[in-house]
């Protein structure tokens, strides 16, 4: 059973995790997410021979069904309250470094992990 990850932030870290899923066969990347649709698009033409999904809503994104792990890598403003949300989601989550701007915010995401129970990871 493969793990289905969903990407939100299709910038070129973004891009380079997405091709470091598609490489590892433990994965599947099934979702990309990024506000300028035409980047999600061509990170998920990009994937080798998957059909990856695309929206422009990280709710969405977080909320997915068909998703078990988020990785974000978006702007460093987002990535404690989208890392937050996955997790109360029930997904595990991959955020790129910072985990959050302020002492503040990583806690967000650090409090969020430990009433959900799911790994959350900062990615270096």
């Amino acid at each position: 059973m493969s793990l289905r990850v969903g990407l939100v932030g299709a910038g070129g870290v973004g891009r380079k995790r997405a091709l470091a899923v598609c490489q590892d066969e433990r994965t599947d990347l099934c979702l990309v997410c990024d506000t300028i649709e035409d980047r999600a698009r061509e990170i998920a033409s990009e994937v080798d021979g998957q059909a990856a999904r695309t929206v422009v809503n990280w709710q969405t994104a977080v909320e997915a069904t068909d998703v078990d792990v988020v990785i974000v890598s978006t702007t460093h403003d987002m990535l404690a309250p989208i890392s937050a949300a996955a997790l109360q989601a029930g997904k595990h989550v991959l955020c790129e470094k910072p985990l959050g701007r302020n002492a503040t915010e990583a806690k967000q995401a650090t409090v969020a992990a430990a009433e959900s129970g799911k790994v959350l990871h900062a990615g270096y």
